[in-house]
């Protein structure tokens, strides 16, 4: 069985997320040729922990993912939306601030990508900038992915923050 398969059988238990570092680790042993796991797998696998609702597990994948690509800008601008689902504020304005400081050395990625990740940084601070006034916010973003049949699958996600009743749902089309 390869690392990685290893390691994304041994993700998919019952809370295992949560322990996505020990993991990685017992499956990638001391590998030689990098990461086992791709940046895009990884960040596919915390929203999908996002999208069902187990906030923890997502931002260990998250974390997990940054530690492993710690210069992809992406990776952190992923991380503060797992922190902003949790209300973690201080956090998600670190991981903004990490993913607009690494956009300005980015050379890997497109300019449209680096513009749609300065552009959901920049949500981020705007957002938690937001929640700090007190002010009632309510996010809607359209999530696509692309899964294994290599089909896309579209997500509606809404989240509301503040003073009110606290509703999230999530509706797959």
């Amino acid at each position: 069985m390869s690392p990685e398969t290893q390691f994304l059988d041994s993700l998919d238990q019952p809370g295992a997320a949560a322990n996505s570092a020990q993991l990685y680790a017992a499956a990638s042993g001391k590998n030689p040729n990098g990461p086992v796991v791709s940046e895009l797998v990884l960040n596919r696998l915390g929203y999908d922990h996002l999208q069902d609702g187990d906030k923890k597990g997502a931002i260990a994948i998250l974390k997990l993912n940054a530690s492993l690509y710690p210069n992809s800008p992406n990776v952190y601008d992923s991380l503060g939306d797992a922190y902003l689902a949790d209300g973690q504020n201080d956090l998600v304005r670190q991981n903004a601030q990490k993913a607009i400081e690494l956009l300005a050395h980015d050379t890997t990625d497109p300019e449209d990508r680096r513009k749609g990740i300065r552009d959901s940084a920049e949500h981020l601070f705007r957002t938690v900038q937001l929640l700090g006034s007190g002010v009632p916010v309510h996010l809607t973003r359209l999530l696509s992915r692309r899964i294994p049949c290599g089909r896309e699958r579209c997500f509606l996600e809404t989240y509301s923050y503040g003073p009110g009743p606290e509703s999230e749902q999530t509706q797959g089309e």
